[in-house]
């Protein structure tokens, strides 16, 4: 494998990461109903995916490798 793939994986992980601590603390059950737990994990989840997607991306469009 290439080093600028390997590298490119490990930002996306380490930003996903980062996204998962971020959203933990934000309370999603002030805006979810009471009893939707797997919905309440499942957008926390896909919103921890975006938004590392999105900060990795910047950071590789802004880095010069």
């Amino acid at each position: 494998m290439d080093s600028q793939v390997i590298l490119r994986i490990a930002v996306h992980f380490v930003c996903f990461i980062a996204a998962l601590a971020a959203l933990s603390g934000v309370d999603f059950s002030k805006f979810m109903r009471s009893g939707k737990a797997f919905q309440m994990q499942l957008l926390y989840v896909l919103l921890s995916i975006a938004l590392g997607y999105g900060v990795a991306q910047f950071f590789m469009s802004i880095s010069i490798y």
